[in-house]
């Protein structure tokens, strides 16, 4: 994905990607939060081109905190800000076009997202680039979004021939690449500067509220599901508490909602407080006991010395008195569960259950005992757990193919292992750690509760016949060979 106009330069040689190695390290050692966002390399690699590495470090560093803060976050929260200021600004400077574009479908995020993110490097010739970032640092990212107007401005008659979107970007990259006089194309960024410079300070104030408050909606909506369910009613008043302390991160990160320790050790006590309102006793549950001296240590489980939102829910529901062992497991499940697919892969389930180990042993005045679970022990029970589960596929793949008549190709080496939720709380209450330290309560079956069929025991309401269902494992063979 690099650009290959830079990569044949002083790039193409080992010292030269060496070089853009340490810029791209060094700035994520910098900017932790951050670390490295798809473009840092285009940037960093063309101003390698020109200056030495101190001088591309420090130029990258004020293209991502000065001039474009906000658009190499996770949320992206200035770069959606700036593409519907940017809509905006040509609805005013280019009535025309903007009537075309509406009228095909063609929105400004189809074709603006890679020259801004990329700030024109590999779409604007060498010469003509080095006078737009002359601009670029003095009026920040309004240079950009004038160098974006300058080309529609431009190209204006072969935009109104397109009819597509995929058509109209594509003239808008042909566009760029024509820039060759740099003299005539930088007057041109100017004067779209001089004709927007107000109208950006206008819409960016209406946006970019528009947008974080979007993106609060959405932070909001994922806490709620991955907290305990027993907490749900209470999300508003800690994610609430949680936003009025958190701190606004440096290095051009814009309202990441984070702790430091000293107002994460003001904030607990008072949601302990809050969420054991109204905690009910359980008749055979303890509430657990843990010593908070260390509990930053085990919120913070990516140790970047602050809690972010997700670290902070999980933790509450880890600690959440009034929750049950099934609530808190299926919390840490659906965090490990980005793609919400309802199931872990192996690899997955080994991340989660150490994260849920590191959490518990920071809290735990006995982590130095003896009986103290380690890693390996989570490694071990995992690799026996993986085979046993794979052995159990391939006997019920066999029986199924023998039922219906015909041959079974699948080994154990064809399958590949997944664990769902409810599999995943049934793994964890079998390790003892766990289910000590989260209560765990075994389950009281009735005899009604199950089906007895001939040869077979299944819990009441499975469908038999869904052995993936079953197992909690995918059978990945190629059906062909099946």
């Amino acid at each position: 994905t690099f650009p290959k106009s830079i990569h044949d330069t002083v790039l193409s040689t080992s010292a030269g990607e060496a070089a853009l190695g340490r810029v791209l390290k060094a700035y994520a050692y910098r900017n932790k939060i951050l670390g490295y966002c798809q473009s840092l390399n285009f940037i960093a690699g063309f101003f390698l081109c020109v200056f030495d590495e101190d001088t591309a470090f420090w130029l990258l560093t004020a293209i991502v905190e000065v001039v474009s803060p906000g658009y190499y976050v996770e949320t992206m929260q200035g770069l959606l800000s700036d593409m519907k200021v940017l809509g905006e600004l040509i609805k005013v400077n280019l009535p025309v076009l903007a009537a075309h574009m509406e009228e095909h479908c063609v929105t400004v995020d189809f074709f603006a997202t890679k020259p801004l993110m990329s700030a024109f490097v590999d779409l604007l010739p060498t010469d003509t680039l080095l006078r737009v970032f002359d601009v670029v640092f003095v009026v920040r990212s309004q240079g950009l979004l004038a160098c974006m107007l300058a080309i529609l401005k431009v190209g204006h008659k072969d935009f109104l021939s397109t009819t597509s979107a995929m058509e109209f970007s594509d003239v808008f990259f042909k566009t760029c690449k024509q820039q060759f006089d740099a003299d005539f194309f930088v007057l041109k960024v100017v004067e779209m500067l001089n004709q927007s410079y107000d109208l950006v300070r206008k819409w960016r104030a209406v946006y970019e509220k528009t947008v974080s408050d979007q993106i609060e909606v959405s932070r909001k909506q994922s806490l709620v599901r991955l907290i305990a369910d027993s907490l749900e009613s209470k999300v508003e008043s800690l994610y609430k508490q949680f936003v009025d302390l958190s701190a606004r991160a440096s290095c051009g990160i814009v309202d990441y909602r984070r702790l430091r320790r000293s107002d994460f050790e003001t904030l607990l006590p008072s949601i302990l407080k809050e969420i054991n309102k109204g905690a009910k006793s359980k008749s055979r549950r303890k509430a657990t006991r843990f010593d908070f001296t260390d509990a930053f240590v085990a919120f913070d489980q990516n140790r970047d010395n602050y809690v972010d939102a997700k670290e902070f829910v999980i933790g509450i529901s880890l600690v959440f008195p009034n929750a049950s062992f099934e609530e808190k497991v299926a919390a840490c499940f659906r965090a490990f569960d980005v793609r919400r697919l309802n199931r872990l892969h192996i690899d997955e389930v080994s991340i989660c259950l150490k994260w849920m180990r590191n959490f518990l042993m920071a809290l735990d005045p006995d982590q130095d005992s003896p009986n103290a679970l380690k890693c390996e022990n989570i490694d071990d029970y995992l690799e026996t757990y993986e085979v046993q589960a794979a052995e159990k596929a391939k006997v019920a793949s066999q029986a199924a193919a023998a039922a219906s008549g015909r041959a079974s190709s699948v080994t154990s080496k064809h399958v590949e292992v997944v664990v769902r939720c409810d599999a995943f709380i049934a793994l964890v209450s079998e390790i003892e750690y766990f289910a000590v330290k989260l209560n765990y309560e075994p389950p009281c079956f009735e005899e009604e509760d199950f089906v007895i069929e001939e040869g077979s025991v299944s819990a009441a309401g499975d469908d038999e016949d869904d052995v993936e269902s079953l197992l909690h494992v995918d059978l990945s063979v190629d059906q062909a060979s099946a």
